[in-house]
């Protein structure tokens, strides 16, 4: 069971039919679409990239809103450091071992795009009272 499966998981509902014909795991899920799957180094690099981007242009007062917070360095440093060996090097000898760590850091992009949401909301919330 991976990370974006857990929430189906969770509220025990089954994948539908359609879906399920379409998805390589049979679940729920965005990047396990016939023909996404497996070829997605390419959108782990970019949600890296955008969110260390977020953070270099949280500094100016024109993004502030929309920023990244920087507690958030680490999270999308790793995403884009992992994707950049992904995408440079395709470790076609260690590609068993870049899929298992592939998870973890399709887990990063889930955990630090809800932890980005969360930040900014209650941040627009305080500054809003």
């Amino acid at each position: 069971m991976e990370e974006i499966a857990w929430g189906q998981w969770f509220f025990s509902f089954d994948t539908p039919k359609d879906w399920a014909n379409i998805n390589v795991q049979k679940e729920t899920t965005l990047h396990n679409i016939d023909g996404i799957h497996g070829y997605n180094e390419n959108l782990r690099l970019l949600f890296g990239l955008a969110g260390l981007m977020g953070i270099f242009l949280g500094r100016f007062k024109l993004f502030k809103s929309i920023g990244v917070p920087k507690v958030l360095f680490f999270w999308f440093f790793i995403v884009f450091l992992h994707s950049l060996v992904d995408v440079l090097t395709k470790m076609d000898d260690n590609k068993q071992v870049m899929q298992r760590i592939s998870e973890l850091i399709e887990m990063f992009i889930g955990v630090s795009a809800f932890l980005y949401l969360y930040l900014n909301y209650r941040s627009i919330k305080i500054n809003a009272e």
